[in-house]
């Protein structure tokens, strides 16, 4: 009796976790604001000028 209710709640209980990954990863890829994303290091000094002119750029 108690393997029959266990067995139903653990695929109800996967599809939602399951589900919340990939929206998560679709969410992060369709981003509103793309140039959020860090193709080089941050600390690189052509990134720090890319940051700078996208900061004024939106003020």
């Amino acid at each position: 009796m108690t393997e029959a209710p266990a067995t139903e709640a653990a695929p109800q209980l996967a599809q939602p976790i399951a589900s919340e990954a990939p929206a998560e990863d679709a969410v992060t890829e369709d981003a509103p604001k793309p140039r959020r994303r860090r193709t080089r290091a941050h600390n690189d000094p052509r990134e720090k000028r890319k940051q700078a002119q996208q900061d004024t750029y939106s003020e």
